[in-house]
């Protein structure tokens, strides 16, 4: 899945958190302290393009939903619907980019108004507020 965030650099001890509170949940996974250090390092350079909020929540919703230990092309696709989940969200609650101007938009429409009384034939004395 594409998306259009930062690219992040992640600290490998961070990962090492993530991975490590992860692994607590696949005991049968059999990883090592060890393994964890070099899965972490390749977790920091392969994750890189989202940022820690992103991973910790999609860690959540893998631990929820795999019933073995995800590797590394598995956390993107979490983390890519993380992502999309955020963006979708922020469009839904974003305000408009401008507001019009109401003063405006009132002289435009009373102008335009005005063009259409005219192109009928329509010469009301009565002036329009």
């Amino acid at each position: 899945m594409t998306h259009n965030m930062p690219m992040t650099t992640h600290d490998p001890r961070r990962m090492l958190q993530l991975l490590t509170g992860l692994a607590a949940h696949y005991p049968l996974a059999g990883y090592d302290d060890a393994t964890l250090v070099l899965l972490a390092e390749d977790w920091a350079e392969d994750l890189a393009g989202y940022p820690v909020d992103v991973l910790v929540e999609a860690a959540k919703r893998a631990r929820r939903e795999e019933r073995y230990f995800p590797n590394v092309a598995v956390m993107r696709d979490y983390a890519g619907q993380v992502a999309a989940d955020i963006m979708v969200r922020e469009q839904r609650y974003a305000l408009p980019e401008s507001l019009p101007d109401e003063d405006a938009e009132r002289r435009r429409c009373l102008d335009r108004l005005a063009e259409i009384r005219a192109r009928m034939g329509w010469h009301g004395t009565a002036r329009m507020q």
